[in-house]
């Protein structure tokens, strides 16, 4: 075994091994850094106060179309994001709603110029008063033309006559002339009167004569 150790040929063996790891750990490390994150919005452990829209990364180095990202919310559920866009150093996805307040969990894979596969991820708050969260808009009521102010109807005058008072002879207003209740006339005192007198002289004559 002593004498295997000290063989020239284990040596360049044992050199050449740890060598290659040494590179290729060396290697490794160069790809992680070229193709690392660099810059997000929202950055790593921002608190937002205002509605978010869009989500972009930007790394070091160019990515591949095979690159991607997902956000999980407090609940590790997915949230919906839609039109991933890659433009050479970077990623970005917009945002199919606004973000309910809580803490939301970045997680991207993407692909290198070399074809390794690298892996990251951050995270984020959204804390948004409630007098800037966003409220639905009311549904449009539709436009009713102005109402033309109607006149108000007018009281027609009242046609039907009252009863027509009868008057009495004399010319007296407001009162009703009952002929039974008229008084008999002056002349027709007098004619009575000198009828009554001829009468009476008549029957003074008839008396004389009957005594003689």
């Amino acid at each position: 075994m002593a004498m295997l150790l000290k063989s020239r040929q284990f040596k360049q063996t044992f050199w050449l091994t740890l060598l290659s790891l040494f590179l290729s750990l060396i290697l490794s490390v160069s790809v992680t850094a070229h193709t690392g994150l660099e810059a997000s919005n929202p950055k790593d452990g921002e608190e937002i106060t205002t509605e978010l829209k869009e989500i972009s990364l930007t790394f070091a180095g160019k990515v591949e179309n095979l690159s991607t990202f997902k956000l999980l919310d407090s609940s590790n559920q997915n949230v919906d994001v839609t039109d991933i866009q890659i433009k050479e150093k970077t990623m970005s996805g917009k945002l199919a709603q606004p973000l309910a307040n809580g803490s939301y969990q970045v997680q991207w894979t993407i692909v290198g110029e070399d074809g390794h596969p690298i892996k990251g991820q951050f995270s984020f708050n959204v804390n948004v008063p409630e007098s800037k969260q966003p409220v639905a808009e009311p549904a449009k009521q539709p436009k009713t033309p102005p109402q033309t102010p109607t006149e108000p109807e007018q009281k027609q005058p009242d046609t039907t006559t009252a009863p027509a008072t009868p008057q009495s002879s004399g010319g007296n207003t407001g009162q009703i002339d009952h002929p039974e209740d008229t008084a008999p006339s002056s002349n027709t005192v007098v004619y009575l009167l000198g009828a009554l007198a001829i009468l009476v002289a008549i029957s003074l004559v008839v008396l004389t004569r009957r005594k003689k």
